[in-house]
């Protein structure tokens, strides 16, 4: 064979090891992000259905009390900052509270969760959960 041609494989072998590599990146790393963002996305939904299951939800966001919720919430999430927000159906903020630990620049995750009313009385809000690390 001559030059040229050892050339030619040379470099048709370093190609196929810079795809190699850049494949390999790819399939390692970024489904795990997306993969872990799910799983924090469905514990904040699994979080929120089991205080809204227990009319716990309804009763501090309707009442606004921030220390029963706080206290849910440090003991569900106590390795993560917290915040939660209440919105009207036309995204006007009703008010929100924040963990010392929250950093919205953190941010990890955050769920919506739709509320009807509370105790017969229909009074639609959205309530937002985020976390961060």
């Amino acid at each position: 064979m001559n030059k040229k041609g050892i050339t030619i494989v040379y470099d048709v072998i370093f190609a196929f090891l810079i795809l190699f590599i850049g494949v390999s990146i790819i399939v390692l790393c970024i489904p795990y992000y997306s993969i872990e963002s799910n799983r924090e996305f469905q514990s904040l939904d699994n979080i929120l259905i089991w205080l809204d299951s227990n009319r716990i939800l309804a009763s501090c966001i309707y009442s606004k009390d921030i220390s029963k919720i706080s206290y849910f919430l440090d003991n569900l999430l106590p390795n993560n900052g917290y915040c939660i927000k209440v919105y009207s159906l036309d995204w006007n903020l009703i008010w929100s509270y924040s963990s010392p630990l929250f950093n919205e620049k953190n941010t990890i995750s955050s769920h919506p969760y739709f509320l009807s009313g509370y105790q017969g009385i229909p009074n639609p809000c959205i309530v937002i959960l985020i976390i961060s690390r």
